[in-house]
């Protein structure tokens, strides 16, 4: 399971970026799809697999950074094929 973190601006999503390398987190800026809604059109894609991802975005907080929303991203395949749809689910 990953996040998708959303920011303000695309300032606050490139700090994010860099504090979270810094925190040793596998962190990627990505263009958002049309199911996340977010001011900048980035988002910051966070590989979550231990605790659900919650310690990651505390740790963030705590670095200083302000996050608008969070969205858990999960996987299914789709029917017939080796692709995967993606959902996102926002979570407080």
């Amino acid at each position: 399971m990953d996040l998708v973190l959303t920011f303000a601006g695309i300032h606050d999503a490139l700090a994010a970026e860099k504090a979270a390398r810094g925190l040793g987190l596998e962190a990627e800026l990505v263009p958002l799809p049309s199911a996340v809604k977010s001011d900048c059109g980035f988002g910051l894609l966070l590989s979550a697999q231990a605790d659900d991802g919650h310690g990651h975005v505390h740790a963030l907080e705590e670095a200083g950074i302000e996050i608008t929303d969070a969205y858990r991203v999960t996987e299914s395949p789709i029917e017939g094929g080796t692709r995967k749809e993606k959902r996102y689910e926002r979570i407080g």
